[in-house]
């Protein structure tokens, strides 16, 4: 009688799953494959992004630490048996593939990110990088590939180096790990000990005095002139405001710009390190903001980001109203969520990277415990302007900090949030239409008359994060002094620049404000200023890590740039605390 043949095909499929290693020994090789991609990918790529960011972050890697650990060894103990139980060429494919993306992830890191950028929010155009892109998908491919080429030569090769490329790749991504919390100290605090500032009496004002400031990020000039273009009248709506066409900001990023604005101090900066820099400042020169206002009986809101403008909590909190320090933290769920979206942009082929392309503020967004914490969702707030109150008789003094002109632009001209992307001329159409809803409340609740308000950009427009300016960069400044309300919006060509933003502030409450130099009504058209500006130069790829800084003087029309002159090059003080 002829023997019975067995269908090829399920010969095919049991050869697929025939495998004589014992069920320890799989889950040895699965097990290292397993723990040198979750350690890689879940916990050291976040903890090395938030230790370069700490200063865009309301967070510290003190924070992520134990919960990305947590997580890691979640993975590791969940995954690892279930891998161990496939068998044969099944297993080894499944365990090939975690290691070679694994290396390939690590190689991306290192040698391809190029194009990462700062997460600013500014677009990065992918089209003009297809090149790029291909090659580096290349390289992804080709990792692969060997993988499995090895696996096919040498079942004993492709076992040994499994385990020695999972081991090298964690010891040195934990050796990594250890010097970065090591030379890392303030970014190993913890929000626990950390302070933010809160959005409460966001929209509480004075009924009788008012002096605000409304920072509106990155208000290039050419923003405003996009604007004027689509319609020649739209400021007009600013009765009783100043229009300055020729101010520039003293520093091209928002740290520190933003404590300048309150400090007037720039010679510190990047002289010393920014923790030095931030304690300082507020005393440099004889000037003490905080404390003039304090005593002319102002109570001081200040809605930012607090690690733009301190760096002493004890400073801080004897003057800041609204601020919250101690026992913060971090939600587990929202933390885990946005490290893990982190860290695919970090370790995804470029190809794939404009699809986990975000902001800074996204990475901030919802993952303090603290509901009030203050953050850059402009939209957001537009509906409470309308329902401001004015029944303090206590003088206010409020900072607002809006995300403003920056990108990414999601806003609608009139204010409200998108979830499509819209335009730079929308953007800053949408900032000011709530401000002009929330003066309109102010004029019914009385207080417009004489409340005291500047409108401007911290800092304008940067060309590049790793040359020297290539552009002029006017900033977008208006200016209502008190009891002006009622007159048509005038235009100004004076020099003028946030250099003299604290002394227009202390003149509004009444206050000697000679250590502060001169208010923006005390220039007139015709003074000759010489007004100070620093570019921070950055290493190639772009990063938060300065290293070199031109100082520029400018003299006469910003908007000619051969009126800006480099007087002087030095390197940025380096100390793993950045600006």
């Amino acid at each position: 009688m002829e023997k019975s043949k067995t269908n090829p095909i399920l010969q095919k499929l049991s050869a697929l799953w025939s495998d004589k290693r014992s069920y320890p020994a799989r889950l040895l090789y699965a097990g290292a494959a397993i723990f040198a991609a979750s350690f890689i990918f879940i916990f050291f790529g976040p903890f090395e992004m938030v230790a370069n960011s700490g200063a865009s972050l309301s967070y510290t890697n003190k924070d992520i630490a134990p919960i990305l650990l947590g997580a890691v060894f979640g993975v590791f103990a969940v995954t690892t048996p279930l891998l161990a139980l496939l068998k044969g060429k099944i297993y080894n494919i499944c365990v090939t593939l975690i290691s070679s993306l694994t290396v390939a992830g690590y190689i991306q890191a290192a040698f391809f990110n190029s194009l990462l950028g700062s997460l600013t929010g500014d677009a990065v155009n992918w089209k003009d990088h297809a090149l790029e892109m291909l090659i580096n998908l290349a390289v992804w491919v080709l990792v692969i590939a060997v993988g499995f080429f090895i696996l096919y030569l040498s079942r004993n090769l492709w076992k040994n180096l499994v385990l020695f490329i999972s081991i090298a790749l964690v010891f040195m991504t934990a050796a990594a790990s250890v010097s970065i919390a090591l030379t890392g100290a303030s970014n190993m605090q913890g929000t626990k000990k950390a302070s933010i500032l809160t959005t409460n009496g966001m929209y509480e004002y004075s009924s009788e005095n008012n002096t605000f400031v409304i920072i509106l990020d990155r208000l290039d000039y050419m923003y405003i002139n996009e604007v004027l273009k689509e319609d020649p009248d739209f400021f007009k709506k600013l009765d009783g405001f100043t229009q300055y066409t020729n101010a520039v900001s003293t520093f091209g990023r928002t740290s520190p710009a933003v404590n300048h604005m309150l400090t007037g101090s720039h010679e510190l900066a990047y002289r010393v390190p920014a923790s030095d820099y931030l304690k300082d400042s507020w005393t440099d020169g004889g000037r003490e903001i905080l404390s003039t206002l304090s005593e002319q009986g102002y109570d001081i809101d200040l809605f930012t980001y607090y690690k733009y403008l301190f760096s002493d909590i004890d400073y801080a909190a004897q003057y800041i109203s609204n601020l919250q320090t101690n026992n913060l933290g971090v939600s587990t769920i929202p933390i885990l969520k946005k490290m893990l979206h982190l860290s695919t942009y970090r370790y995804a082929p470029t190809t794939l990277k404009p699809f986990f392309e975000e902001d800074s503020n996204y990475f901030n967004e919802g993952v303090l415990k603290s509901a009030s914490a203050y953050t850059f969702k402009d939209s957001a707030y537009a509906s409470g302007f309308l329902s401001a109150t004015a029944n303090d008789d206590k003088k206010n003094f409020k900072l607002y900090h809006f995300n403003g002109a920056h990108s990414p632009f999601n806003m609608n001209a009139d204010g409200t949030f998108s979830s499509a992307p819209t335009s730079s001329l929308e953007q800053t159409m949408g900032c000011f239409n709530i401000l002009f809803a929330a003066f309109d409340k102010m004029k019914e609740l009385g207080i417009y008359e004489d409340a005291t308000i500047i409108i401007l950009g911290d800092h304008g427009a940067p060309v590049t994060d790793n040359k020297p300016i290539s552009k002029e960069t006017r900033i977008g400044l208006f200016y209502k002094p008190s009891g002006s309300a009622g007159t048509p919006l005038r235009c100004s060509a004076a020099q003028v620049s946030t250099q003299n933003i604290p002394a227009t502030i202390v003149k509004s409450t009444g206050a000697d404000y000679t250590a502060y130099g001169q208010a923006l009504d005390d220039i007139g058209e015709n003074d000759e200023i010489t007004r100070v500006y620093y570019k921070a130069i950055c290493p190639p790829p772009t990063s938060s890590n300065e290293y070199e800084i031109y100082k520029y003087h400018i003299n006469g029309d910003a908007s000619d740039l051969k009126n800006w002159v480099v007087v002087e090059v030095f390197d940025v003080a380096k100390d793993g605390n950045f600006y």
